[in-house]
């Protein structure tokens, strides 16, 4: 799903969006202070072997300032994002992503907090334009242009993804992808593809995001503006295209802390309906 796409390789630019001039950094009106109960670390297990760590640390309001996120199995680093706000709406992440350093994202809402836009500052980033329900994310628009040298060849891709939404949980999304493409010979090309994810949830509320990392999603900008938001844990998907079920599905299953929060939660991905693939998520508070 194009939300996913970071385009590491590029080259940085000076280019791109640039927020408003910073206000008060401690405005306590800030739209980027999270309610959850603060995780400090995940560890990510196959079995018993460690696959990736996330961790996270927090300012005085429980604004995220750091993420850090390691693939432990190449011994790599994946994310290492410092957060810097600007004001009460706007948020500059920079650092590492993958084998890219010195890359920022700027992101904004408004005052209202319906819309959310974010992109990168490199050549080829993509622009994100996310609106929002009470909260939830009832759509995303994605949009990358690419042009190679002398004119020869051009394409736009348009990505929108449609949440739809019961008792405050995203029940589905549903992703259309339009490509355009043409040619300095006069030719060109369109396709169109749409993919639909439907979830199922418990009826435990997610205290700690955990949607972040089951929903397709621009993680470093969702987690520290505390999306999905869904209201519940999500223990299942199934996936279509069109009308047609998907082979691809997973399911999820949770311990809890004595004070609700999770202690671990399994994710099983499914193809056909056998099992592929089993992560365990082991969580760890401040």
């Amino acid at each position: 799903m194009a939300a996913l796409i970071l385009c590491f390789s590029c080259k940085p630019s000076t280019d791109g969006p640039h927020p408003e001039e910073p206000t008060d950094p401690t405005d306590p009106t800030s739209l980027w202070v999270m309610e959850n109960d603060p995780v400090e670390q995940v560890k990510v297990y196959a079995g018993t072997k460690l696959l990736e760590t996330y961790k996270y640390e927090y300012d005085d309001m429980n604004r995220l300032t750091r993420l850090v996120r390691r693939d432990e199995t190449s011994a790599s680093t994946l994310m290492d994002l410092t957060y810097r706000y600007e004001g009460a709406l706007n948020v500059v992440i920079e650092g590492a992503f993958g084998t890219a350093s010195k890359r920022a994202i700027y992101a904004s809402v408004d005052e209202d907090d319906w819309n959310l836009t974010y992109k990168g500052n490199w050549d080829g980033a993509m622009d994100y334009a996310l609106s929002m329900d009470e909260g939830t994310p009832s759509s995303v628009v994605t949009g990358y242009d690419f042009s190679a040298p002398q004119g020869w060849y051009s394409s736009r891709i348009v990505s929108r993804t449609k949440y739809d939404g019961k008792n405050g949980d995203i029940s589905s999304s549903v992703t259309t992808t339009d490509i355009k493409t043409s040619t300095d010979k006069k030719t060109g090309a369109d396709n169109s593809s749409k993919v639909t994810c439907r979830y199922t949830y418990s009826d435990r509320e997610d205290l700690q995001n955990f949607g972040a990392y089951l929903i397709p999603c621009n993680f470093a900008v969702w987690y520290a503006k505390e999306l999905p938001k869904c209201r519940h844990l999500i223990t299942g998907m199934t996936m279509y295209r069109g009308d047609v079920l998907l082979p691809e599905s997973f399911s999820v299953e949770y311990e809890f802390n004595d004070n609700g929060s999770i202690k671990s939660a399994t994710r099983t991905d499914l193809c056909s309906g056998k099992a592929v693939a089993v992560r365990k998520y082991v969580f760890s508070y401040l």
